[in-house]
């Protein structure tokens, strides 16, 4: 099924690649599962802080305290075609030890606010979930201070 999943991708973003609709500031954006170049699904874990704008999945973190010290800037994407559960697609301010199959996308090192990912481009590293295998709520999330 993954395989199947990654090999649409591949295929979508060869027909859409440099057209309008994967200018991420369009109105027309199909989305980072189009648009965006990724490397092969794999088992990601680690621990996901969601707020407003700000995103951050730090790979390998098994607490808050040490997903803080290490923050990445790599923003974290549920989209429609997700399997996760609604309720993680929702709340703001909050930490989660996420361990999911998904893509990491083949550029991670981008410029934040000028060709990064996510809210206005804020962030340097792109996740996309495709499978939420298991999310565990850590509770409140500090603030970015991006």
């Amino acid at each position: 099924m993954v395989l199947f999943a990654a090999l649409a991708v591949l295929a979508i973003q060869a027909s859409n690649g440099g057209t309008s609709a994967c200018n991420r500031m369009s109105r027309a954006y199909l989305g980072d599962r189009a648009c965006v170049r990724f490397d092969p699904p794999r088992m990601l874990e680690g621990v996901w802080i969601n707020q407003a704008g700000a995103s951050d999945f730090v790979e390998g973190a098994r607490d808050m305290p040490a997903a803080t010290a290490r923050r990445r800037q790599v923003w974290l994407t549920i989209d429609d075609q997700s399997r996760a559960t609604r309720r993680l697609r929702q709340p703001d301010g909050h930490a989660y030890r996420v361990r999911f199959i998904g893509w990491t996308a083949h550029e991670m090192h981008r410029k934040p606010f000028e060709d990064g990912y996510g809210h206005r481009k804020g962030s340097a590293g792109l996740v996309l979930v495709d499978r939420m295998i298991e999310a565990v709520d850590l509770g409140r999330a500090p603030r970015s201070g991006r």
